[in-house]
């Protein structure tokens, strides 16, 4: 776990996404300072560290569980 609060994070987008031409869901993209690794032994260390640069984060809101949001990767 991370100690840093991602949700404190700078707003870059607000948008909207269809999925399936049906379900209509907000994404947030957020600039931040931190990459985090995968902390997985079995990966090359610049992918299992993390690495302080700066790098955005998409959330995408959570289609069953109301109110929260999956983060989709960072880069």
């Amino acid at each position: 776990m991370h100690n840093d609060d991602i949700s404190t994070a700078p707003v870059v987008k607000r948008g909207k996404c269809i999925y399936a031409n049906v379900t209509e869901y907000e994404v947030i993209i957020v600039r931040w300072h931190t990459l985090y690794g995968t902390s997985d032994y079995e990966n090359p260390a610049e992918i299992q560290e993390d690495q302080n640069f700066e790098c955005y984060y998409i959330f995408k809101k959570n289609l069953i569980k109301k109110g929260d949001f999956n983060a989709e990767g960072g880069g």
